[in-house]
């Protein structure tokens, strides 16, 4: 699992990456916070996006890449402080598109927010 600029500034470690499955851990920090002192929902989907898209692109083949196009979130629990746990899995694979889930859990294991996201298989020209 190879990390970006953004993937940084999310501030996401990799703990977990396999063939449809990824984890990753995040320590909250300030930037991340809206207003109310917890953690941003455009924040916890972002994750949750790069779960998904990170357990698929572990399924793709040379010349293969995905994009979003689709993604459906629920916020379950705010979070304002600490560690935060994600992971990300591909659930079904048709060839032509993959359909992924993730979840992020607090410390103790409640569970924060759950997401479906469908990617499109796109060939590299």
């Amino acid at each position: 699992m190879s990390r970006t600029n953004f993937n940084t500034y999310l501030g996401f470690e990799p703990r977990l990456s396999q063939p449809g499955k990824t984890v990753i851990e995040v320590t909250l920090a300030p930037h991340l916070l809206n207003r109310a002192g917890y953690l941003h929902g455009g924040a916890m989907m972002t994750l949750m996006d790069t779960l998904m898209g990170y357990a698929a692109t572990s399924l793709l083949h040379e010349g293969e890449s995905i994009v979003t196009s689709s993604m459906t979130t629920h916020f379950l629990e705010p979070v304002s402080a600490g560690e935060i746990f994600g992971e990300g899995a591909v659930i079904a694979d048709n060839g032509s598109y993959l359909l992924t889930e993730a979840s992020l859990k607090d410390a103790q294991g409640q569970t924060l927010a759950l997401s479906r996201g469908q990617f499109s298989r796109r060939r590299q020209t």
